[in-house]
This record gives C-alpha cells, sequence and structure tokens, in this order.
C-alpha cells in the first residue's frame, strides 16, 4: 500500500528529527488514516497519536481504555488561492510554502519540544475517576499525594521507565 501525505511527511520528519526526542518514538500501530506512537523509556500508558485528518496528540490509557489526553498539537490544514497554506484552528494563522512545511512547523515541531520539556525522570503520571468521567496528568512524584488527586486517584507511576538518548539535541 502506497503512503499517504502524513507517513510521507511524518517519515520525512522523522528521518532528519528522531535523535532530537529524549525518548525516541517508536511506532505501535499504523492504519490507513492514523498511527499510534510510543515513546522508548517512557511509561506505556503514555502514547501519540496522529491522524490523516489533522490530530496530533498526546494520550494515556489505562488497562485498555483511553483516559485522557496529556496535549493537542493539532492542524487543520487550508489553502489560499496564492497556493500557501494555514492552520484553520488559529486566529491569527501563519502562512507555509507547503502543507507539510505547515504540519511540520505548527505540530510536529511544538511536539517534539513538549515531549523534551515535559519527560522527565522526576515525573509522574496520574490517572483520576469519579463516575465515567476520567482525566489525567504529570506531576512531581511528591506532588502526587495531594488531596487534588489523592482523592479520585486510579492509578500512577513514573513517567520515566529508561535512560533517555544521550545523543537528543535542539
Amino acid at each position: 500500500m502506497p503512503k499517504n501525505f502524513l507517513r510521507k511527511t511524518l517519515d520525512r520528519w522523522l528521518a532528519h528529527s528522531a535523535a532530537r526526542f529524549r525518548y525516541p518514538l517508536r511506532l505501535v500501530l499504523q492504519r490507513k488514516r492514523y498511527v499510534e506512537l510510543q515513546f522508548s523509556g517512557i511509561t506505556p500508558a503514555i502514547r501519540c497519536a496522529i491522524s490523516t485528518e489533522g490530530m496530533v496528540g498526546i494520550y494515556t490509557t489505562y488497562q485498555g481504555e483511553w483516559w485522557d489526553s496529556l496535549a493537542e498539537f493539532d492542524v487543520v490544514a487550508r489553502r489560499m488561492a496564492t497556493g500557501q497554506y494555514y492552520c484553520g484552528l488559529c486566529p491569527s494563522p501563519e502562512m507555509f510554502a507547503s502543507r507539510a512545511a505547515l504540519w511540520v512547523t505548527h505540530s510536529f515541531e511544538p511536539f517534539l519540544t513538549w515531549t523534551n520539556t515535559h519527560f522527565q525522570s522526576s515525573q509522574g503520571l496520574w490517572l483520576c475517576r469519579v463516575g465515567g468521567m476520567t482525566w489525567a496528568g504529570l506531576k512531581p512524584m511528591e506532588a502526587l499525594h495531594s488531596r487534588e488527586i489523592a482523592d479520585h486517584l486510579v492509578y500512577a507511576c513514573p513517567v520515566f521507565r529508561g535512560k533517555p538518548s544521550t545523543t537528543a539535541g535542539p
């Protein structure tokens, strides 16, 4: 099956950017309209999904159930009559020469920055539930005992499960 725009753009970007991730990405699921990725050295409860519709997000799961989104870097590509592209979600959009440039600058680069900033060895992942409502977050492990979290805590674990990449850079 030929690769779609998303896979071509993602693969091309990763070929140049993979070493910049502190916790390298690995493909865990590939479908026609989306891919799911995990991070080496990070709890498998945290994943990334990227869809052809422009969803780029980091989310959590617990016991096979989608729990909550941790971060979103969505893009809605729109093309101007001039051939330039912009994100339809942005109130003051920046213009890009190509759809690929839009995706890389608007979604993939902020995604990379977020992971390198938020996936730290001191961080813990916490999952809470009240009735049918679920939520998740990242906090230093010692903060997981706060009353706000402890009253509704279902699961907590360290984010960090291994060694970060020693080659990661800007």
